[in-house]
């Protein structure tokens, strides 16, 4: 009951005591007779006190007293039931599952690093190999390796986005982890198609050779004919100078080889008419050695022509070294 109710009633029996003038007698309650100025006192109060109740009733409205109560409410410490106990729990065990997403978020963004840097180390493997090989080789594979590179791009980027169709981090990591698994095979068979390409290409190139055919005859058109009916027959001493000789000519040969074969094809192709002509140069001056030496036996004058050449082509193996270093720079 409010403090407008309590004022409200107080009034109300105040009225019927001024009216009725008291001598009310209600079981234990006993209201004794009034007259005079105590009669006209109550009737006066009872007006005072009804005016006052029927004002706190509509001054208090019922919000202000719930807003109390709620304050005080708010204030007092609250007291954990079963069910609020139950609904603690489920909110604390809530706070794990957060955590463990964002571990499986971290997780993946680490695999797909590591995942990304074993792959630039394949990239790097297959490099070596392509960059290790000549020009030639690498301008004869060049259509392979590049429809094997889109291959493997597709392939890889299919085999992720059918494995993992949500997560973008995910579906990277198992597109790097394809592609390394498709790199070193093909390492393999790269080494293999470069070797099979080198061995196509011969000791020395092709048009016109670094060295002199050792086996072709012998320009003898400065030879007098009339000598030729006294020749002699071959001798051991003789066949042996010869052997030894192209044996010599042989190891020159393969020296100077290794420097021609060993730069790229345009500095080949700048020096090629020159070599042409040192070629053909030390032809015609070691067959005239050979022929003012010895007129009749051809097997020394064989060998004595080798010895030449021999000798001629250290010199320019070097001179060969100086050119190309300087067209290298």
């Amino acid at each position: 009951m409010s403090i407008g109710e309590v004022s409200f009633f107080t009034g109300i029996v105040l009225f019927f005591i001024g009216i009725i003038g008291g001598g009310i007698d209600i079981k234990e309650v006993k209201i004794p007779q009034i007259a005079g100025a105590s009669r006209f006192a109550c009737f006066m109060g009872s007006v005072i006190f009804i005016v006052l109740g029927l004002y706190l009733k509509n001054a208090i409205p019922p919000a202000v007293v719930s807003s109390a109560i709620d304050t005080i409410a708010t204030n007092t410490p609250k007291i954990d039931t079963p069910d609020t106990q139950a609904n603690n729990t489920t909110e604390t065990a809530a706070q794990p599952a957060v955590t463990n997403s964002q571990t499986q978020s971290d997780n993946a963004e680490l695999a797909k690093y590591k995942a990304k840097e074993q792959f630039e180390e394949a990239n790097k493997r297959i490099n070596i190999v392509w960059n290790a090989t000549t020009k030639e080789i690498r301008d004869a594979l060049s259509p392979e390796q590049l429809q094997w590179l889109r291959q493997r791009e597709s392939d890889c980027a299919r085999q992720a986005a059918s494995e993992e169709a949500n997560d973008k981090v995910i579906q990277e990591t198992i597109k790097y982890n394809c592609m390394v698994a498709m790199t070193d095979p093909r390492i393999e068979v790269l080494k293999e198609k470069i070797a099979a390409a080198a061995a196509e290409q011969t000791a020395v190139y092709d048009e016109p050779q670094a060295v002199a055919n050792n086996n072709a005859p012998t320009n003898t058109s400065s030879i007098d004919n009339k000598a030729a009916p006294d020749k002699q027959a071959p001798t051991e001493d003789t066949e042996l100078a010869q052997a030894k000789a192209k044996d010599e000519l042989d190891e020159a040969n393969k020296r100077i080889n290794i420097v021609w074969n060993d730069t790229t094809k345009e500095i080949r192709d700048a020096l090629l008419p020159e070599q042409r002509q040192w070629l053909k140069q030390r032809e015609d001056d070691c067959a005239l050695q050979a022929a003012n030496k010895e007129a009749n036996d051809m097997m020394l004058q064989q060998a004595i022509k080798f010895r030449c050449m021999a000798a001629m082509t250290d010199p320019r193996t070097e001179e060969l070294k100086q050119k190309i270093a300087t067209m290298t720079q």
